[in-house]
């Protein structure tokens, strides 16, 4: 709780400033500098199980391999409320598909917050989710450019480009009041 944290971390999998696993309640942390890794990585969290609320994030957050990176955590099963980005978003990976400014993939809830800065990956790309799933977004906005660069393969799936100012792409998820003012930027492939 109330924690600032300026780091720069390089790993293979779910790194995060705070935590890489939450299956609890994190609360006005800040976070600040790098934070690179093959995927699952988020500014706050890894992965979220829990609660991520009136967080900040302001580092810049990589991945060169996997997919499921966002500013606030790559993967969300749990609630994130009042939480904002100001880091740059960017998956490199040939695999970087799922990449969002506030969350990577979400399953659950995010509401009341907003993403500052860009965000590019491959395949789905979302200025607050790069893919949404049965999962539900509420007054939530982006003010940053949204870019893929081509299509995502992970595994035998392939991804097609896609982005969103709010939702990358959305499989019967919601979203509510939310609003954008940004470009978006969709490439088919990598040869566009």
């Amino acid at each position: 709780k109330n924690l600032t944290v300026d780091a720069n971390i390089n790993g293979k999998s779910r790194c995060a400033a705070i935590a890489t696993y939450n299956y609890g309640t994190i609360s006005g942390c800040t976070t600040k500098g790098t934070i690179a890794s093959a995927g699952r990585g988020g500014g706050i969290a890894g992965e979220n199980y829990g609660t991520v609320e009136h967080c900040a994030n302001e580092a810049k957050v990589t991945s060169s391999g996997y997919n499921l990176i966002g500013g606030i955590t790559g993967y969300n099963i749990g609630t994130i409320n009042c939480c904002m980005n100001r880091g740059i978003i960017e998956n490199t990976g040939s695999s970087g598909t799922e990449t969002g400014g506030i969350a990577g993939i979400n399953y659950r809830t995010i509401s009341n917050s907003y993403n500052l800065s860009a965000v590019t990956g491959k395949g789905h790309v979302g200025g607050i989710v790069g893919e949404q799933s049965n999962g539900s977004v509420i007054n939530c906005y982006n003010t940053a450019n949204v870019t893929s660069t081509g299509s995502a393969t992970l595994g035998s799936d392939t991804y097609p480009s896609i982005t969103g100012a709010i939702v990358g792409y959305n499989l019967n998820g919601s979203f509510t009041n939310c609003h954008y003012l940004s470009t978006l930027t969709l490439k088919r492939s990598d040869k566009d």
